[in-house]
């Protein structure tokens, strides 16, 4: 990996994924992810960590019925490395969905500047049953500490708000789908919870799709990795919805002994992160 002029990416710190010339050999990984989007063929889809969206994300789905928007990022670390700026995706099926108006937003910083980091917005209309929703995505900073939380919570509190605006008189149901990159509980030592309970805690009132777990032992989780002598499982990705949606089913996570050695990603599955699915009824 690397070129002239950019940093080696060394697969990312993933070294005790098997194989990973093949494992992370784009020409077969995007294949394999566009395979786990249509297992599921889900109405409304949204996508982090995105950085061929115009190239290929978006020409693969319509050719399944899809549609969609993308926000990049600014200033992105994928750069550094010779790669496309990384960003975030919603798209929708167009069979289920018309869409009505998107829009492409930055967290704003303590000094009223736009942050690197983007938020987005799409308003659909369901075909059949005319109910409108209003869906979010984004990418929330990285690593644990208390600082990087109290900057989440920030800035989760600034989507809700805006959230909360464009559903005003628009808007039948309202979700948020995003790698938030923190757990829901406390981590001893590291940093008081403060994201997940500034969405819970906010005006909109939304909920997780999925049950949140409340320590790490607890069985549900987004993202299970090894790097070097580290490794981690977390619950990081999330679906909220507002009490227009009803949840009738969620995809639970593989079992262990599904999983390789190296957790995620490997041979079996494309991503670092499951997909979370849920079902939903309109209003």
């Amino acid at each position: 990996f690397g070129r002239a002029g950019v940093k080696p990416s060394g697969y990312g710190g993933f070294d005790a994924v098997a194989q990973p010339e093949v494992v992370f050999d784009w020409s077969k990984r995007k294949l394999r992810l566009v395979e786990e989007i249509l297992r599921f063929l889900p109405d409304v889809l949204t996508v982090q960590e995105c950085d061929h969206f115009a190239d290929f994300l978006l020409p693969a789905l319509r050719t399944a019925g899809y549609d969609g928007v993308y926000a990049p990022k600014r200033h992105s670390p994928c750069l550094e490395f010779g790669y496309h700026s990384d960003g975030v995706a919603i798209l929708w099926k167009k069979s289920a969905f018309a869409p009505i108006g998107s829009e492409r937003r930055f967290f704003i910083e303590d000094d009223g500047s736009e942050s690197a980091r983007p938020y987005l917005l799409a308003l659909l209309r369901h075909r059949e049953c005319d109910s409108t929703l209003l869906v979010a995505t984004t990418h929330m900073k990285a690593k644990l500490s208390q600082p990087n939380e109290d900057l989440r919570a920030k800035q989760i509190t600034q989507l809700l708000d805006a959230l909360e605006e464009s559903a005003a008189d628009k808007a039948d149901a309202v979700m948020l789908c995003a790698d938030f990159n923190t757990d829901p509980y406390d981590e001893p030592g590291k940093q008081v919870a403060k994201c997940v309970p500034a969405v819970l805690g906010h005006r909109l009132g939304l909920r997780s799709a999925y049950p949140l777990p409340r320590s790490e032992h607890d069985g549900w989780w987004t993202t299970w990795k090894k790097r070097g002598a580290s490794e981690v499982k977390h619950t990081i990705d999330y679906i909220f919805h507002s009490t227009g949606l009803q949840p009738t089913s969620v995809l639970a996570p593989p079992a262990v002994d599904d999983l390789e050695e190296a957790r995620l990603p490997g041979i079996r599955y494309p991503s670092d992160h499951l997909s979370i699915v849920a079902e939903m009824q309109m209003p």
